[in-house]
């Protein structure tokens, strides 16, 4: 009974403690035995019940676990820890749906992430290879899995701003490469300029292949360049270009080399005369009958002569120094060559020509004895063996082929087309004075021009006025003399020049200051022999040149 109080109060262990009691005063009591099977039944069904519920219990708190360290998981995108939390989780209860589903959410992140990584990683490549489009395509595949993601946000800011530098990078290439035209031969400013301009880009970007290339390609082209130039007689230019390769490479090569040619070029062009080119013609040389102080060897004749240029001016002082200086030569004045003292020239100022003689004293350095000849001035006093031996040596020294005119191309350049006696004009009148050093009223020259030029004796080259083709001094300031020889007749040898061993007279032509209105004419002539010199006997230089055109003048 005590038993059956205590199992209907639920104390089963009460119970089962009674009976068992009651078994030790009674083991054969079969109500007890039963009671005690029932009893222990009873216990072992609750203790199974029991650890069942426990078991649940602990099953559910593992799955509401992993659904909550998973869920964070998620959040903080830490996908595989996630998987590992959701793996156990399913451990406790395989096929927990919120579980199953929780899982794909993170394997599905999980391919994600790695897909996202994977485009990361090669977008990042390919930027610094600057494969700036194709990191750029790869980050907009990134976007589209994961728009708002720090990462793809900072790249695609990157990329934006390395392609827009990029951008102006390769504006900036265009410019310099356009500032060096495709040409043979740039000038040194094109050359300076887009030196200049890809010097600055290799500063900015001393690892960058274009820059590097195009001052490689400039420095190779250079030599090329510098000897173009020189083939045209430009130094200046050439000498800016070895400038500029001289800042690319200071040990060039051909560097030394180039500037020994630019200075030599400089040297050489230094002693050309001051030429200009006209086209031949066929004209009327000599004088008409009509003319005012016609002479009879004047026989008026239909001449043609080639292209060839002509001296603007006369050989100066100075010209002819540079030759003596470089040769030690001594006129044929300075050795009284040919049986004659010195130069013919004016003792003091006697404007008569009473003062006319042949004075040791007097040369080219001094062809008036006391007045010594200005740098500027025409050289004089020399003769026609000394106007060859000078220009020998200015053709070895420059590689020219300078000669003296013939009388023909003389007279064809002092025309400058016109058919008057002086290219200004008939008249004697005052109109030489402004176009002529002559003989004048003005310092008291007997049978001079009725008019002052402002010179008494010779003046310096270019003093006065160009005739239409741009001489000056043709007429007037010193007798010139020709390469041809002297025939009254003009037999042909007024087209040609003279052999250098014939020693007939020479022709001169143009008068000088100490002429008046007789000498100064186109068509006037005058004879000296080869071995002649006087103060007022100079020299002009002429060359061939190619035809240009067809020729031009009239009978």
């Amino acid at each position: 009974d005590e038993a059956r109080r205590y199992r209907a109060d639920g104390d089963l262990s009460g119970a089962l403690a009674a009976v068992q009691q009651g078994l030790r005063t009674d083991p054969d009591d079969t109500r007890l035995t039963k009671l005690q099977a029932a009893l222990s039944e009873q216990i072992a069904a609750e203790k199974t019940a029991d650890e069942a519920a426990r078991t649940a219990a602990e099953r559910e708190r593992k799955v509401a676990d992993a659904l909550r360290r998973g869920r964070d998981l998620l959040a903080q995108q830490r996908f595989e820890q996630g998987i590992a939390v959701v793996d156990g989780g399913l451990d406790a209860h395989p096929g927990h749906p919120e579980l199953l589903s929780l899982r794909e959410q993170l394997r599905v992140a999980l391919e994600r992430q790695r897909e996202l990584g994977d485009l990361l990683e090669r977008a990042s490549a390919l930027r610094e290879r600057q494969a700036l489009d194709e990191a750029l395509a790869l980050i907009e595949r990134a976007a589209a899995l994961a728009p708002d993601a720090a990462e793809v946000v900072r790249l695609r800011e990157q990329l934006a701003e390395d392609r827009a530098r990029a951008r102006a990078y390769a504006e900036r290439v265009a410019d310099c490469e356009a500032r060096l035209p495709e040409v043979a031969a740039p000038t040194a400013d094109e050359v300076q300029h887009a030196q200049r301009c890809w010097l600055e880009l290799r500063q900015e970007a001393p690892d960058d292949a274009a820059a590097t290339a195009a001052l490689n390609t400039i420095e190779e082209r250079l030599p090329d360049w510098i000897a173009l130039q020189l083939e045209r007689d430009s130094p200046a230019e050439a000498r800016r270009l070895a400038e500029q390769l001289a800042l690319l490479n200071p040990q060039a090569p051909r560097l030394v080399e180039l500037r020994q040619a630019i200075d030599a070029t400089e040297l050489r062009l230094s002693l050309l005369p001051d030429m200009i080119p006209l086209e031949g013609g066929c004209f009327r040389m000599g004088s008409p009958p009509s003319e005012p102080h016609r002479e009879p060897d004047e026989r008026a004749h239909r001449v043609c002569v080639e292209d060839f240029e002509i001296g603007r001016h006369e050989v100066t002082v100075a010209e002819f120094r540079r030759f003596v200086d470089a040769t030690d030569y001594r006129t044929d004045a300075e050795r009284d060559a040919g049986g004659l003292a010195g130069c013919w020239s004016l003792h003091g100022s006697d404007h008569t020509e009473a003062g006319w003689q042949h004075l040791d004293a007097a040369s080219w350095r001094d062809p008036l004895p006391g007045m010594p000849a200005a740098g500027t001035e025409p050289v004089s006093c020399v003769s026609w063996y000394d106007a060859i031996a000078f220009i020998d040596w200015l053709n070895s020294a420059t590689g020219q082929d300078l000669r003296l005119p013939t009388e023909a191309e003389w007279e064809y350049a002092a025309r400058a087309g016109t058919q008057t006696a002086r290219y200004w004009g008939d008249t004697d009148g005052a109109e030489a004075c402004r176009h002529a050093n002559v003989a004048d009223a003005g310092s008291d020259w007997k049978d001079g021009f009725a008019c002052d030029d402002g010179e008494e004796w010779v003046a310096d080259v270019g003093a006065f006025a160009k005739n239409p083709w741009g001489l000056q001094d043709i007429l007037g300031n010193l007798w010139e003399w020709t390469c041809s020889r002297y025939d009254e007749d003009y037999g042909g040898a007024e087209t040609r020049c003279a052999k250098a061993t014939d020693d007939s007279p020479r022709v001169l032509r143009g008068g000088s200051w100490y002429s008046g209105p007789q000498p100064i004419r186109a068509a006037g002539r005058n004879r000296a022999f080869p071995e002649a010199r006087y103060s007022f006997l100079g020299l002009r230089l002429a060359r061939d040149r190619p035809a240009t055109s067809a020729a031009r003048g009239a009978d």
